[in-house]
């Protein structure tokens, strides 16, 4: 069984002090990847997250079927740069994912309609 060491007990506040600070700027703030986390993290916090990671939930009697962290399955297309405006602010979203047929679905719509708006023109003014 994993115990946490009176040393990890001292990272693990840091690491919840960090999230409440971030927290307080942004309701939001805590939904992000494992690479945007380790990112705020400095290396013995890291090092924690990754062995209470490997932690197997049935161990502490959980029943139901534990999913793990696994890499990200292959029929999956990341969405990637994308930005929002809020606030007046320029902000950028986090990698997200859709299935690979719905993605390409997408693009195809998008070029559809660039190419009729190359095509079409308008003009604005008195009938």
């Amino acid at each position: 069984m994993f115990k946490f060491s009176p040393k990890d007990k001292q990272i693990g506040k840091r690491i919840f002090k960090k999230f409440k600070e971030g927290e307080k700027k942004n309701p939001k703030w805590p939904l992000f990847t494992f690479k945007g986390l380790f990112g705020i993290l400095d290396n013995r916090e890291k090092e924690l997250i990754k062995r209470v990671s490997k932690i197997n939930p049935k161990e502490y009697g959980k029943k139901d079927r534990f999913f793990g962290i696994k890499p990200i399955p292959k029929n999956l297309a990341i969405i990637k740069n994308q930005y929002y405006k809020a606030g007046g602010r320029r902000k950028k979203i986090q990698p997200q994912f859709l299935p690979k047929k719905v993605f390409l679905a997408y693009q195809h719509l998008n070029q559809s309609i660039s190419l009729y708006q190359d095509s079409v023109s308008v003009e604005v003014g008195k009938i």
